[in-house]
């Protein structure tokens, strides 16, 4: 079973993390992206960036996670307000699974 690590300030519906471990893939999280540095990144196949950090925040996490080799998206979660166009999304949406799916495993093999 995969683990991604969801890297948020916001609490997960059940209904997310239910349809993901439904396609093998367990969110470990979320964790703030203030916590990011105290905690292990071991164990991680890939991480999930909500998009609603400030650029800063962002640019923190995505050092911390090149460092751990852990390949990563951005995302808006299915609540959000801010979803450009073309964006990743994660929700209970099997396509939306698929699509990060898929884009993690494809970066990975470049790490």
């Amino acid at each position: 079973m995969l683990r991604y690590l969801v890297i948020s300030k916001r609490a997960l519906p059940p209904s997310v993390s239910s349809a993901w471990k439904a396609m093998d893939i367990v969110l470990a999280g979320p964790i703030a992206a203030a916590a990011l540095e105290a905690s292990d990144l071991g164990g991680h196949d890939g991480a999930i960036v909500d998009l609603d950090y400030e650029g800063h925040e962002m640019i923190a996490c995505v050092e911390m996670l090149d460092v751990g080799q852990i390949p990563f998206v951005f995302a808006a979660f299915v609540s959000s307000s801010l979803r450009p166009p073309g964006c990743f999304v994660l929700s209970e949406a099997k396509r939306e699974i698929c699509a990060i799916y898929h884009r993690l495993q494809q970066t990975f093999r470049t790490h």
